[in-house]
């Protein structure tokens, strides 16, 4: 006599939870909770005796700030006309009069409100809300953000638009020091990509009437939006692309895995992945087995083919030690100065004064040139300028600015913005 197993598959097991309405017992998930290092995400959700340390996420608060003036303007703008908006000082003096422990981001909330009001567009006639907290079921229903036992997924939502023909449009706003690649924006599989289209799967749950999604990415710090794009052979270039349902259906299927996977993982599996992206700001690397610092004596030589992976995944965590180590020293010495020992060695900054172009600064000149006066029309013109992927760059405009005759140079010096910046001097 045989005896046949059966096996489910994921889809099976999908199903199967779908139908029986099963509620996740590791979840809500978001798209920073599924990226977790696994053990990581054992200890903060699932060891009650796990002691995190408090480690300091540089950016974090002035991220936040930055998020939270966005917002209040964002709603100001939508419901007063232009001439009752307070003006950029006011409206972050006022954050700041509510917000006081935020009152060292001052500088950068201003320039980045500045940069927010002359290059991010508000169309008032589609705007639905901002920071709205939006969740979902394992099939993409409709499910309460907070005290849902249903609720699979869920997630923020920046900001959102919807159009009469259910088209919405969903940009997150990010603090990031960089911008991400373009590359990366188009890649729904990507790690902004994932993130972007969670967002999208959230909004097609909540909104039935939504057909399509176009995402993106404002970037606080630069003032400027990237959005996904796709290449158009009969026009010969990249246009904005339009996520549809069936396509976010088809993308929320790998979710859905990903969900699964942890849900049924047993506690033996939540292993260490140590990386720079994982262990950058985790607070359980004392209780890493793979953090492990040696004695500065110890020889280092490999023996075998276990010892060369042992030492490797050594090495990754080591290499994470320092960069936070810099990542430490950077915020000190840029506040208090430079860091020097015993031995001579120092590190520190330097400030000097920088002149570059500003871009929206930069495009109102020329539209001034142009003829163009009306500060609707002009904000109208800088969209499309940098909407029509004709690759400005600042140094490109640097360039031409310098290069135009001696009548128009003395007008040319309002586009440009003199900041006091700082580089890196060490002598190690």
């Amino acid at each position: 006599m045989t005896t046949s197993l059966q096996f489910q598959t994921t889809e099976q097991i999908i199903d199967q939870w779908v139908k029986e309405k099963r509620p996740s017992k590791r979840g809500p998930f978001s798209n920073s909770r599924i990226n977790r290092c696994n053990l990581e995400f054992w200890k903060h959700y699932e060891d009650e005796q796990a002691e995190g340390t408090d480690i300091t996420r540089f950016g974090r608060d002035e991220g936040t700030a930055g998020h939270n003036v966005l917002e209040v303007d964002v709603r100001m703008r939508v419901h007063r006309s232009e001439e009752d908006w307070l003006s950029v000082e006011e409206l972050v003096d006022y954050y700041i009069d509510q917000n006081p422990d935020h009152d060292y981001t001052h500088a950068e909330l201003t320039e980045s409100l500045r940069l927010f009001r002359d290059n991010f567009t508000i169309n008032e006639q589609d705007y639905v809300g901002s920071e709205d907290r939006l969740g979902c079921t394992l099939d993409m229903k409709p499910a309460e953000y907070k005290g849902d036992d249903q609720c699979w997924y869920r997630g923020r939502i920046d900001y959102m638009e919807v159009s009469r023909e259910g088209v919405a449009w969903i940009p997150d706003f990010k603090n990031y020091p960089t911008i991400h690649k373009q590359k990366d924006i188009d890649d729904h599989y990507s790690d902004i990509g994932k993130q972007l289209m969670g967002y999208a799967a959230l909004v097609m749950a909540n909104n039935p009437s939504v057909k399509a999604v176009q995402y993106g990415v404002y970037y606080i710090r630069f003032g400027t939006t990237r959005t996904s794009k796709r290449w158009d052979k009969e026009l010969g270039k990249s246009v904005p692309r339009f996520v549809t349902r069936e396509q976010v259906e088809h993308w929320w299927k790998f979710r859905q895995r990903e969900m699964i996977a942890i849900e049924r993982r047993q506690p033996k599996n939540f292993n260490p992945q140590p990386s720079r992206k994982n262990c950058q700001y985790c607070s359980y690397m004392h209780e890493c087995p793979f953090w492990n610092i040696r004695d500065p004596k110890d020889e280092f030589i490999i023996e075998d083919w276990g010892a060369a992976v042992e030492m490797m995944n050594e090495y990754i965590v080591l290499d994470e030690a320092r960069k936070r180590m810099r990542d430490a020293m950077d915020t000190w010495a840029k506040e208090f100065g430079t860091i020097e020992n015993e031995l001579g060695k120092w590190y520190g900054y330097e400030k000097y004064e920088s002149e570059s172009p500003n871009m929206a600064k930069f495009l109102k000149l020329v539209a001034k040139k142009a003829g163009v006066d009306d500060s609707a029309e002009v904000r109208q013109f800088i969209n499309q300028i940098q909407d029509s992927g004709l690759g400005m760059t600042k140094r490109g405009t640097g360039k031409f600015l310098k290069n135009l005759p001696d009548e128009l140079q003395e007008e040319a010096e309002d586009a440009y913005d003199v900041t006091i910046t700082t580089r890196k001097q060490t002598s190690f």
